[in-house]
């Protein structure tokens, strides 16, 4: 996914909210979401992209909770409460991030069906060949 792709799946899915945002507010905040990831666009990990798109997305919502700062208190009570909302979902978000940095990354793209082991070595049938320096790895590309 390009920063142009992942800013038209982000503009999608925040809807009417992404009217109040200009395209370098987009910009940004895709750039900010490189910073927070270490990671770079284009990306083809499905793993990748999605923390992409959320950590994108963060940074927006970010960039609306202080758009509504400084009307916060002024101008009635709904203001307030969608300050306290954005404030909410962005703390919710930035502790999600954390935890999953926390936890062993799952960009393991490509060894679904693949087994790793104690380092036992089974035959087809089941017989342990451990020891056997000629033994094949099963699946193979023959079977």
């Amino acid at each position: 996914m390009t920063s142009g792709e992942l800013i038209i799946k982000v503009q999608q899915e925040l809807k009417s909210l992404a009217s109040k945002l200009v395209s370098v507010d987009f910009e940004n905040a895709v750039d900010s979401a490189e910073t927070d990831t270490g990671w770079t666009l284009p990306q083809t990990s499905n793993y990748r992209i999605r923390w992409m798109l959320q950590r994108t997305k963060r940074h927006l919502y970010d960039m609306l909770r202080s758009e509504s700062a400084h009307k916060f208190k002024v101008e009635g009570i709904n203001l307030q409460q969608r300050f306290d909302h954005y404030n909410t979902l962005i703390t919710e978000m930035d502790k999600e991030w954390e935890n999953e940095q926390e936890s062993p990354m799952d960009d393991v793209s490509g060894v679904a069906g693949v087994k790793i082991s104690s380092s036992f070595v089974y035959d087809k049938v089941g017989l342990d060949i451990s020891g056997d320096n000629d033994s094949d790895i099963y699946p193979s590309e023959e079977s």
